[in-house]
């Protein structure tokens, strides 16, 4: 079918709005940042995450970046923050979405009831790449990688990621996401198991990348065709199989610690000096992936 998006609605970072077959399409929209995203994203994702529960027109949902999936949490916004905002309250605020905000958009994302389909290109960096774990299905093209550099910035694992990663990726892998910063890439992903399957750009990718034809991502012709009701029971029961009593304790505890790390009064200058590392850093070298040796 063509895929029309004139009604599609822009909020904050975000271009979203439902299709008439039932696709909710979600796409990280923020492209001089390379769709970097900040709370009040996180806190619209829980928001549209929870209202496809109560619409019977939405069948799946759908989250990409275009050619480029998300480079996770804005961290500029600590330093333009701080131009109207004393440290103190700059912290509370970080200290907020780190303990509430992002505990909610993954409370969301762990009772949604709809398939959730990831179409990832480029990459996908700190919280973008932790969510991902809980996705049905997720596809990539052959240059997208995974990457969490959580020490390298000087904060801590988020997202469940100290759960999730060592369940859905080994102990192993996990050491090298989180203690060297390294990326997965889709080959990688692939072979463990992480993502569904690599589809090459050229033959999903339209509009100069903007967007992907959606009848050729493999799996949501067929959840279109599937019963309703029957899908969200077959969810429902996958959610239920999640421990997501220890899920949620996980991903707590790890809002706490993030929370203590940014009350450290070393915190902001490291992680401004991080920030101007990793500016030149970028321009000079590629991502180091994992090892092959141990995949």
């Amino acid at each position: 079918m063509s895929y029309n998006r004139q009604n599609f609605k822009q909020v904050g970072n975000l271009f979203h709005g439902i299709h008439p077959n039932g696709v909710q399409e979600i796409k990280f929209n923020n492209p001089g940042k390379k769709n970097a995203i900040d709370m009040e994203d996180l806190l619209k994702l829980a928001d549209l995450f929870n209202d496809a529960n109560n619409n019977d027109q939405v069948r799946v949902v759908l989250i990409h970046g275009g050619s480029y999936y998300s480079s996770g949490n804005d961290l500029s916004i600590f330093m333009k923050k701080l131009e109207s905002h004393s440290v103190e309250e700059v912290i509370k605020m970080a200290q907020e979405g780190a303990q509430v905000i992002i505990v909610k958009m993954l409370t969301a994302l762990l009772d949604l009831e709809k398939p959730l389909v990831l179409m990832v290109s480029g990459a996908a960096i700190g919280v973008a790449c932790t969510m991902s774990a809980y996705a049905d299905f997720i596809y990539c093209t052959p240059e997208a990688i995974f990457k969490t550099p959580f020490l390298q910035s000087f904060q801590s694992p988020e997202g469940g990621s100290t759960f999730t990663f060592q369940q859905q990726l080994s102990r192993r892998v996990a050491a090298q996401m989180i203690f060297a910063d390294k990326s997965l890439t889709a080959k990688q992903a692939l072979k463990l198991g992480y993502i569904t399957d690599i589809i090459e750009a050229k033959d999903i990718q339209i509009e100069n990348g903007e967007y992907f034809d959606i009848d050729k991502i493999p799996c949501i012709p067929q959840i279109l065709k599937n019963d309703l009701k029957t899908t969200v029971n077959a969810k429902r029961l996958l959610n239920e199989g999640l421990n997501k009593k220890h899920l949620m304790k996980t991903i707590e505890r790890e809002g706490k610690s993030l929370a203590g790390i940014y009350a450290d009064e070393e915190f902001l200058p490291k992680l401004f000096q991080y920030m101007s590392q990793n500016t030149s850093r970028k321009a000079k070298t590629q991502p180091q992936p994992l090892h092959d040796a141990k995949l």
